[in-house]
């Protein structure tokens, strides 16, 4: 009878090569914060930075701690649930999107920011929202089925793609910045040209 391999041990050879898991020491691995809201939280994001930790909420507000000293601001704006974020690369600026369809530019370093920017993107829900590498472009997509494309100069629509047959959940830009990649609720991924 052949003598069956531990599940132990195909766990400690699945692990990543050159990590010492024994040097990890679990006491020091811990939570050092909380930070809580009064009501449901529906997305959250830490900027590029660390400055900054924000969340959408139930209330149709965007919360924003410091990350340091954990003091909360609130951003108001929405019509709807935020369901999506993304940062500029220097964690400046904040791009939200909402199940109202529209999507909205903050200026985080203002002392009580105001929208700087708000694009009604969507029919129904945006649901995510992403900065181009080139940080001139954002890419959002929706319930209405279409992947689209804004100049952030202008907020203009640049390109507005269709071919999802259902809801679009998530969009993605290629680090070239050529294509976009997006994804729906049937589990169909599509890659864009954008040129």
């Amino acid at each position: 009878v052949a003598a069956s391999k531990p599940v132990l041990n195909d766990a400690v050879e699945a692990r990543k090569p050159g990590v010492d898991y024994d040097a990890i020491d679990p006491v020091k691995t811990h939570k050092v914060a909380e930070l809580k809201h009064t009501v449901p939280l529906t997305s959250c994001r830490v900027d590029p930075t660390g400055r900054f930790i924000v969340a959408g909420a139930e209330d149709l507000d965007i919360h924003v701690w410091d990350y340091e000293s954990k003091t909360k601001r609130t951003l108001k704006g929405h019509t709807s649930w935020v369901r999506s974020f993304d940062f500029s690369a220097d964690g400046n600026t904040l791009y939200s999107a909402c199940w109202g369809g529209d999507i909205k530019a903050w200026n985080l370093l203002d002392t009580e920011p105001k929208s700087k920017l708000t694009i009604q993107a969507h029919q129904g829900s945006a649901r995510w929202v992403r900065l181009s590498p080139d940080q001139t472009k954002l890419a959002t997509c929706g319930n209405d089925l279409l992947v689209k494309l804004w100049d952030l100069e202008n907020g203009k629509l640049l390109q507005s793609f269709a071919g999802h047959e259902r809801h679009v959940y998530a969009v993605e830009f290629h680090p070239d910045g050529k294509h976009l990649v997006s994804q729906d609720l049937m589990g169909v991924i599509h890659v864009w040209d954008l040129h």
